[in-house]
């Protein structure tokens, strides 16, 4: 008796080394795109970064601005610093139970070490990578702060494939916070004191 064989079974013994090929070429594929994506947004993470940065200096000036009031309402906060406007302040030493400082010679204090820790963590230590602004608005009987801070965001865009030919020239803060530089990132935030 001999056994009946079946036609189609002598077709499908196994996988060609072809069907194999292809199908380590398809994930291959697949690995190197999941890859690609892993890289880029490793090299925007920065761009967050230095968002949260933004936002917590400008936390930290509109709180000592709130315990020098009296100075901020009369302007005493008010500056712009950009490519076109250096900062000038000079350091102070109004720390301690010892220090009598003025009102005035606190809010240079303020603006000297806020600027200062502007340059260093979203400047890379260039003073030409970060430019801001404070000024104050009195409406009815409240005094409105706004700070803008911008800072140099080309290692970001250069990740993703945007913009590199930035110029340090057009860091004007206010044309930065509507958009007016894509090789700048810029916040705005407006608080009442």
């Amino acid at each position: 008796m001999t056994a009946l064989k079946h036609p189609f079974r002598l077709r499908s013994r196994g996988f060609s080394l072809i069907e194999v090929l292809i199908a380590l070429v398809i994930l291959s594929v697949g690995l190197l795109g999941i890859a690609a994506m892993v890289g880029i947004s490793m090299k925007s993470k920065s761009s967050s970064y230095y968002r949260t940065q933004a936002l917590a200096l400008s936390g930290a000036i509109l709180d000592r601005i709130r315990a020098n009031r009296a100075t901020a309402i009369t302007g005493g906060y008010n500056i712009v610093v950009d490519a076109s406007t250096p900062f000038t302040g000079s350091a102070q030493d109004c720390n301690g139970t010892g220090a009598t400082c003025t009102p005035a010679e606190i809010a240079t204090m303020d603006l000297y070490d806020w600027n200062r820790e502007l340059v260093t963590l979203l400047g890379n230590n260039d003073p030409n990578n970060v430019s801001y602004s404070i000024s104050s608005t009195i409406v009815g009987q409240f005094t409105q702060m706004q700070v803008v801070i911008s800072w140099d965001d080309t290692p970001t865009n250069a990740a993703v494939g945007g913009n590199t030919a930035c110029s340090s020239a057009s860091t004007n803060p206010g044309a930065l916070a509507t958009g007016g530089n894509t090789c700048y990132n810029a916040i705005v935030i407006t608080s009442g004191i």
